[in-house]
């Protein structure tokens, strides 16, 4: 036995550094990653600018009206939804003479001429 050790001592030293190797090899495979963070550069986009709400106009509705006073309306409201408001207008009312689809501002007063008559 000591003259077959001889013989292949150079192939049983090669196969067992082979196998140390594969073994380091495996356990470096094999062995758990350690977590990592990725940190990005990338410059944030600037959030919008806040918006104030819009205040809901109050109109002072007053003329050929049924019911003249201030009123709350919705915004982006206009002076037909203002003289609805009032209780619509009466029958003396003259509609040709104002703009209902003219847009209400807050503070506005809606005058409703009766026929023939203008606000003084």
């Amino acid at each position: 036995m000591g003259s077959l050790l001889e013989r292949y001592r150079g192939g049983l030293l090669f196969s067992l550094v082979a196998l140390v190797l594969i073994a380091l090899g495996a356990i470096q495979v094999l062995r758990p990653k350690p977590h990592s963070i990725e940190l990005s550069t990338a410059t944030p986009l600037p959030s919008p600018q806040a918006t104030a709400t819009p205040r809901p106009p109050r109109v002072y509705v007053s003329g050929a009206v049924r019911e003249p006073d201030v009123y709350t309306l919705a915004p982006d409201s206009i002076v037909k939804d203002a003289i609805l408001a009032a209780g619509g207008a009466t029958g003396e009312a003259d509609l040709d003479r104002i703009n209902l689809a003219l847009p209400v501002a807050d503070g506005q007063h809606v005058y409703v001429p009766h026929g023939g008559t203008y606000p003084n």
